[in-house]
């Protein structure tokens, strides 16, 4: 293999590596982009919740609405926040790992020589 050849060969890997970079760089911006919006929208819907829950305080409080289904109604919207805050939490972990694992597929850590 002469000269020419070896630096076409390195150079081609190297143009290569820069490709499978920029392609990652790409997948890691529409995955955070996808993670942004899936978490914006649980948050937001866990801010609806907490105005639902301040109302209905408001509403029993006034006296509008029976103990036994302040409640009830309360315990719904609790409920559906912790399943929100769960839903919150595994979503950012679930991208965290994904996002290690694809990262690693493609780039092994380097293994000592011994």
């Amino acid at each position: 293999m002469n000269l020419t050849t070896s630096l076409a060969i390195t150079s081609s890997s190297d143009d290569w590596a820069e490709k499978m970079i920029k392609e990652l760089n790409k997948d890691k911006r529409r995955l955070n982009s996808q993670k942004s919006k899936i978490v914006h929208r649980l948050q937001s819907q866990k801010q609806v919740n907490d105005t639902k829950l301040d109302k209905l305080l408001d509403t029993h409080l006034d006296g509008l609405i029976e103990s036994n289904q302040y409640q009830q109604k309360r315990g719904q919207l609790v409920n559906q926040n912790i399943d929100l805050d769960q839903q919150l939490k595994e979503i950012i972990l679930t991208f965290k790992i994904g996002s290690n694992q694809f990262l690693i597929s493609f780039f092994p850590p380097n293994k000592p020589k011994h």
